[in-house]
Formats: C-alpha cells, structure tokens, sequence
C-alpha cells in the first residue's frame, strides 16, 4: 500500500492530519470500505481514484470511490497512524467488535460502529478530535453520544478551513492575529487571569482565549487546574469555559492557538536577529 510523506517527523506537530473511511462507488462493491490517513484528503480522494500517482493498490480495482467521514485533530501523524490501526484492526482487546474473519467485518456499518466505540474508548476520548461527515446519506451509526468536546460537522472536504484547501491563507491568517495577541500583552504586562501572575515569563507557556473579542490569558498549568477543577481525577482536561468571556473552549484548539502563535513569535524575533547582525555588519565595514 502506498503511503504519504507525514512531512517532517512522526511526532512533530501538524496542522492537520487525518484518518478517513472511503466507500466504493462501484455498484458490485458499493458496500465496501477502505480506511487511511492522510494530511491532505483532498489529494488523497484523487489519488484513490486514479487521477494521480500514489494510490493505495488495494482501492484500484474498486473505484471510484467517496469519502464517508473524517476524524481529526490528532496531536501528531504518528497518532493519527495509531488510531487508523485500531480503526482497521477492528478487534481490540478493550471491547468487543466484530471478528475479522465475520462474514461483512468490512462493511460500512462495522467501520462505523468500531468508529463509535473508538471514540468513546478511554484512551481516545480524552485527545482533542473532531469529526466531519462528508456523506449526505443518513449513517447506521449514531454519533451524537460522543464525548462532550468532540466537535461533529457536516460538509465537504473543500469547505474545511485547513492549508489543503486555501493554501496556507487561514494558517498565515492565525498567526498573524496570535503576533498581535502576544504584542497586545507584551504591551499591557497582562497578568494570569488564575493566578494573577505576569503571564509573559515565556510567550509559549501561556494560552488565551479563541474569541477573537477576548483578551483573556493564563498559565498553561493554571487555566489546566481551573478546568479540572470539577473533575480532579483527570490529569489533562478536555474543555472548560473562559473564566472572562464565558465562552466553551476545547483544550485542543487553545493548545494549538499557543503552538502557531509560538511559531510566529519565533519567526519574529528571528527576522529581528538577522536585521540587527545584517546592520552590526554594516557598521563595522563603514568603520574600515
């Protein structure tokens, strides 16, 4: 089976990377799925169906083929590439699902249902993902009984707001309102909304608020203590709400707000780096 360049290191972070269920269009093999990941599955779709190279060889005779849904918001493409494993495996030890070799295991309906206990399975449920259907046909599965801040949308791929689709514009977009974000609380020597601290000892070490309207910021740790606060025996949280805004947050998004801004600040200070040794430079050759 072909396989993606994860671009970069397995456990690096990414932007998107995501693990897919096809199902085949082809009337004889309607029924019948196949399961992938990839960071771009709009690419990955065309290559499914033999528009481009890298197609996986054991969708070939089976095309053309559509995507069902989605699953994303995986921390890394190596946990990307776990869930996918779990996902085709289909018989974990953690709970009962139908055996490989029963009759129709490969099925739209078994993939679904194992999608299901996956996502409400202990170990996932805790990590910051999210699913988007893209069939317009009604699933046998109901995915409404989710884990609380598992975020489910309805579309097409090409309306998802990522890099595949609008080429690096939102991205860019991000880290430029998280560059005036970090000025923004340079400038005001913002305190810790939790612990009244300065919040600026470290420009990655702090999270704000995803309401573009909000000016809230807090210690990674403290805003952490904060959402578990009615939960203690967790020991990461999921969710909670903007102790200024009020505002639901998803630990997932806040964490990869700080990671783009952290990129951005990096970028920033380096830029200035090379402008002051490019300028010392200059001095020191008018000086001969």
């Amino acid at each position: 089976m072909a396989k993606e360049s994860t671009q970069g290191s397995e456990s690096s972070i990414c932007e998107f990377y995501c693990c897919y269920l096809l199902r085949s269009l082809k009337e004889e093999y309607r029924n019948h799925v196949y399961i992938g990941t990839t960071p771009n599955p709009i690419r990955r779709l065309r290559q499914h169906n033999r528009e481009l190279t890298m197609g996986a060889i054991k969708t070939g005779p089976k095309g053309p083929w559509e995507y069902v849904l989605l699953v994303y918001g995986f921390p890394s493409a190596r946990a990307a590439l776990q869930f996918e494993w779990n996902w085709q495996k289909q018989n974990t030890r953690h709970f009962d699902s139908p055996s490989k070799k029963k009759r129709g295991a490969y099925l739209l309906s078994s993939k679904l249902e194992t999608l299901r206990k996956l996502l409400n399975f202990v170990y996932f449920k805790k990590w910051p993902l999210k699913l988007r259907i893209v069939t317009d046909e009604n699933l046998s599965v109901d995915f409404t009984k989710l884990p609380q801040h598992m975020l489910v949308t309805c579309g097409p791929t090409k309306d998802m707001p990522f890099s595949f689709t609008d080429n690096g514009v939102g991205r860019a977009t991000l880290q430029k309102k998280q560059w005036e974000v970090y000025k923004f609380h340079q400038k005001n020597n913002t305190l810790c909304k939790v612990c009244q601290k300065d919040v600026l000892n470290e420009a990655d070490e702090y999270l704000t608020c995803t309401r573009s309207t909000c000016r809230m910021a807090a210690h990674i740790f403290c805003l952490a203590k904060l959402f578990l606060e009615n939960n203690p025996t967790c020991c990461l949280p999921t969710s909670g709400v903007c102790p200024i805004c009020k505002e639901s947050l998803r630990w997932g998004d806040l964490i990869y707000q700080k990671l783009e801004r952290q990129k951005r600040v990096d970028a920033q200070l380096a830029y200035k780096e090379v402008i002051k040794k490019t300028k010392k430079e200059d001095d020191e050759k008018e000086s001969f």
